[in-house]
């Protein structure tokens, strides 16, 4: 690991809201994002308590929670059990639990961690299944992608961010050096930290009694502190490394590559190159060695080595240095051609060593960060398809509960209102019998009439308010709708009126009630032929859809259109367009088509009015 000299600084910073150990007037403050499930994130847990025990009260430790659960799964339920535990002040001693067990943290384990830390058990389950600690895991979360965290561990020594680049053993070096300049560090100083780990670290014979201190100029260390990386900036960032390793081992040319099988691509170069010569063939070429090797490769002079005839004509000298990820991929090259012989300094190659290690990280977190943000598309639109389900499901559930109290009400009602009907039916048809005057019997036709009307309407509002059971059989749509207009073509409502019926679909069946199917398009037949004129055409299609699953049955008349307002309204109980209408008929045909799993919809514009019944194809 390295400092970072990048704008990746912590926000917000540390405050009385974040989970601490140590005073604030600590010289050195260490903030981890962590994930309870992270192997990597257990070791640092192990590395800190020993720099703690070390330090003393010259640190202040503060932890911060970063699950990654599209790859840890059950890491930000534990972040909430640590959360419910500090409600009892009990943080500290959760966190160390389940960093002890990071394969243990099922619901049942956490259980038992707060049965073992003498925990309020109840508490701590009803704070667990409320999610009342989720907000603040949130909102650590959302700091450390405020603060340009992809990965974790990730650190900040006093506000500036370490990279993940380096060893996880050389934290312990980077906050005793601050530690040792008091927490008082410019950004010069920064750099000069992480070049003396690296050189350490990794290159041990420089420090020895033998070797001279290895030091950098002042410039190179600007150099390299000017380069900063944003994850969504990469092109712009590896030509910052391209810029800075030419100059300080003045190259003719620098490229920096990344490789994906057989094929290399230049990701960066210091010379103009038209894009459709970015891409390059493997095999054979000095950038392969690199990668192969896995080590930095040096020619000083082509004209007295034998991989002469690899090097342009125009270049004698190279250098190559691999790009390195985390877990010992080489994914790339720093390149740099020369056009003279060329000594190299063991100095040198660490420096370009060093951008190369940056170069590698910020593809490595570029290609991190981009996973990240598929995977939070792909989330984001789940978790709105289920958000929508869920709506979905409790407005029915809503509805199935409001119209399950009113059929009952309505039940009774219907009861209380159809006893006495009959008995009053019975009277009139008794005194139509006995009086035999023509203007008598006129006004008991009428009231007769105006009974039977009453007594449809009960049965309409019973039809509508009670649940509905459906018989279901195999039905072959086409030989239904068929049968089905030999009765629509005997009602009143289609005297003079045209019926034409297309099929366009194959052989298709559904599983349906056919009794209640036949009721909905006796119903809608009917409209769509009082909708129009004597000698006018209704058109009936089946039609098949996009997504094959379902078939639509459609219903078209010319008559006027419906306006916009009452579209809406059509399937609404007691809403109707027509002077005579109950209001009952489409909502009951909606109630029944529905129960079928299916869709009713009404579309209305100058060329007439469109019924379309969707239904789900039944495959065996």
């Amino acid at each position: 690991m390295a400092l970072s000299t990048s704008p990746d600084r912590l926000t917000p910073p540390v405050s009385s809201q974040d989970r601490c150990q140590g005073d604030s007037t600590a010289n050195v403050t260490l903030v981890q994002y962590g994930d309870y499930q992270c192997a990597i994130c257990q070791a640092a847990h192990s590395i800190i308590s020993s720099i703690r025990s070390q330090m003393g009260d010259r640190l202040r430790f503060v932890f911060r929670h970063f699950p990654q659960s599209q790859i840890n799964p059950e890491a930000y339920h534990a972040a909430e059990a640590a959360e419910a535990a500090a409600a009892q002040n009990k943080f500290w001693e959760m966190h160390a639990c389940l960093f002890e067990h990071p394969s243990q943290l099922a619901d049942s384990n956490l259980v038992e961690y707060a049965i073992a830390l003498d925990l309020d058990v109840d508490r701590f389950l009803q704070e667990m299944v409320t999610d009342l600690h989720v907000a603040r895991v949130q909102a650590d979360l959302d700091s450390g992608i405020d603060s340009g965290v992809i990965s974790t561990p990730t650190f900040f020594i006093n506000g500036l961010k370490y990279n993940d680049d380096r060893p996880l053993e050389t934290l312990r070096d980077a906050v005793l050096l601050v530690d040792r300049q008091g927490g008082e560090i410019s950004a010069i100083d920064l750099v000069h930290i992480e070049v003396t780990i690296m050189i350490s670290h990794s290159y041990p014979s420089l420090n020895s009694p033998a070797s001279p201190p290895f030091e950098l100029d002042c410039p190179e260390l600007e150099q390299l502190m000017a380069i900063g990386y944003r994850s969504g900036d990469l092109g712009a960032y590896l030509m910052e490394i391209v810029r800075g390793v030419s100059r300080i081992v003045r190259s003719d040319w620098t490229i920096v590559t990344m490789c994906s099988g057989e094929i290399g691509r230049i990701m960066a170069s210091s010379l103009d190159l038209e894009r459709d010569n970015a891409g390059f063939l493997l095999h054979g070429t000095l950038a392969a060695d690199v990668i192969q090797s896995g080590r930095s490769f040096v020619i000083e002079d082509c004209r007295q080595d034998l991989c002469c005839d690899r090097l342009s004509n125009s270049y004698l000298s190279y250098l190559g240095i691999p790009l390195s990820t985390t877990n010992g991929a080489v994914i790339g090259t720093i390149c740099s051609f020369f056009q003279v012989p060329r000594l190299f300094a063991e100095s040198e190659i660490k420096i370009v060593e060093l951008f190369a290690e940056r170069a590698a990280t910020a593809i490595e977190n570029y290609l991190l960060y981009q996973q990240q943000q598929q995977f939070n598309e792909i989330l984001s639109q789940q978790v709105a398809a289920r958000t929508i389900e869920l709506q979905l499901a409790q407005e029915q559930l809503i509805e199935s509960e409001r119209l399950a109290a009113i059929g009952e009400f309505t039940a009774t009602i219907v009861h209380e209102v159809r006893n006495p009907l009959t008995t009053i039916e019975m009277g009139l048809q008794y005194a139509w019998k006995v009086l035999d005057t023509d203007a008598d019997r006129q006004r008991l036709d009428l009231a007769l009439s105006e009974s039977q009307r009453l007594k449809h309407l009960l049965q309409e509002i019973l039809s509508y308010a009670k649940p509905q059971i459906l018989q279901l059989t195999r039905l072959h749509i086409g030989n239904f709708i068929n049968d089905l207009l030999l009765q629509v073509r005997d009602l009143p409502e289609t005297i003079d009126r045209q019926i034409d019926y297309v099929s366009r679909c194959p052989e298709i069946e559904v599983m349906a009630d056919i009794d209640k199917l036949k009721q909905v398009f006796l119903n809608l037949f009917r409209n769509a032929c009082e909708a129009i004129e004597p000698n006018e055409t209704v058109s009936c299609q089946i039609l098949p859809q996009p997504d094959f699953d379902r078939v639509c049955i459609q219903i078209h008349n010319g008559g006027n259109p419906i306006p916009p307002a009452s579209l809406h309204l059509l399937t609404t109980p007691f809403y109707s367009t027509k002077p005579a209408g109950t209001g009952l008929g489409l909502a009951i045909s909606q109630r029944i088509i529905i129960a079928h799993g299916g869709e009713l919809a009404i579309v209305s514009s100058d060329s007439g009015t469109t019924v379309n019944v969707l239904l789900p194809i039944f495959s065996a």
